[in-house]
């Protein structure tokens, strides 16, 4: 349906009262969390997925329709455990917004846990939200994050007319698909 533009981003969840309201364990929710994404790979990859884990369990089961191509899975968050669990079994981290510092720091997290799972690095794309009060400052932020290792960059939403003229801006300075 997509045409291969899908992108899937999921997080664990922070807000203790909302898992309350659903009657779901607060503690619990990082495993829930990599159980799902355990059983949403297999239904997109395979013609009769099986999954067996602690809370999914089912046998030949068929999903349609399935992805054309492989769905990103981007795991998105600020901790020191979403970092990790990014290098675990994302296709990708995105911590969201934070200080230049912060964000090389998450992902230095995701390097070296890499390293220590024998994964390249490589294979987890970053993502991080861009930032400035005008374009000259949305350019130093996007050379910072480029440093960096960012390859997608997040923008704050715009009307139409501006969000154009600054992709063009950005495109003729980065060189950047829009």
């Amino acid at each position: 349906l997509s045409g291969g533009r899908v992108i899937h981003v999921v997080g664990v969840g922070w807000l203790e009262e909302a898992f309350d309201a659903n009657g779901v364990p607060f503690a619990d929710r990082g495993r829930r969390h990599d159980d799902y994404v355990e059983a949403m790979r297999a239904l997109w990859t395979q013609p009769k997925a099986s999954v067996h884990n602690t809370y999914v369990e089912f046998d030949q089961c068929i999903s349609r329709p399935q992805p054309a191509q492989s769905i990103p899975i981007v795991v998105g968050g600020h901790t020191r455990k979403a970092a990790e669990r990014a290098a675990r079994i994302g296709d990708g981290f995105f911590p969201g917004s934070g200080s230049i510092e912060d964000l090389g720091a998450a992902f230095g997290i995701v390097r070296g846990t890499c390293a220590t799972l024998d994964r390249d690095p490589g294979e987890v794309e970053l993502t991080a939200s861009g930032g400035g009060r005008n374009f000259d400052e949305l350019c130093a932020r996007v050379e910072q994050l480029i440093a960096l290792g960012v390859s997608r960059t997040i923008l704050s939403p715009l009307p139409e007319e501006q969000l154009l003229a600054l992709a063009e801006g950005l495109q003729a300075r980065f060189g950047m698909d829009v």
